[in-house]
């Protein structure tokens, strides 16, 4: 789970500070098909609730999406 806190926080710096922010396709693969298909992440009381993305979205959407962020989220 470490793991994934990194990877995710990685995206949350770099939208933030406007880096280059393309997380690996492979690991976001993993870590997706590896979610609970249920509401036990937003129990759990640290996510937020799934955002909707596109079916067709690529994994780092998807992932981003089920963990309560919005991929298309940027700076004010």
């Amino acid at each position: 789970m470490l793991t994934q806190d990194v990877l995710i926080h990685t995206w949350d710096v770099a939208r933030a500070i406007g880096a280059d922010d393309h997380l690996d396709d492979e690991l976001c693969a993993t870590w997706l098909a590896r979610l609970p298909d249920d509401d036990r992440l937003q129990r759990s009381g640290m996510y937020g609730g799934a955002v909707e993305v596109s079916e067709v979205a690529d994994a780092q959407s998807r992932l981003l999406g089920r963990l309560g962020r919005d991929p298309s989220w940027t700076r004010p």
